[in-house]
């Protein structure tokens, strides 16, 4: 119920109502390109989210509803998700393995649009 499909009409996002055929919804000039999307986003997630694969699907909408500016944060908050996001990809810090500017290269993968002082 948290997800589903979505394709773009008439310059909208229309969901597509899995009760009911795809070719019943959709226009034929449409080219059938539907995208998984979050129907909506549960103020709990740990307790609303039984199953780890829905809050991990969940976790990559946000971070796509950030990186494309549909989502925005205060600069703490996103300074805050950033470095778990980071911890989550990269692992715990290891100053062997981790030399100063390690994770540079990394920051373009979570962070789009937001000031540089991050």
């Amino acid at each position: 119920d948290f997800f589903g499909l979505v394709y773009p009409e008439d310059a909208t996002l229309k969901w597509l109502d899995l009760d009911k055929p795809i070719k019943k919804q959709v226009k034929e000039n449409n080219g059938y390109h539907f995208e998984f999307r979050v129907r909506f986003y549960p103020v709990d997630p740990g307790k609303d989210m039984l199953e780890e694969l829905s809050r991990y699907l969940l976790s990559l909408q946000i971070r796509r509803d950030l990186l494309e500016s549909r989502l925005t944060l205060p600069e703490k908050l996103a300074r805050e998700l950033l470095a778990l996001t980071l911890q989550s990809e990269l692992g715990d810090y290891d100053p062997v393995e981790h030399r100063p500017g390690y994770s540079r290269t990394q920051l373009t993968q979570f962070v789009c649009d937001q000031p540089h002082s991050l």
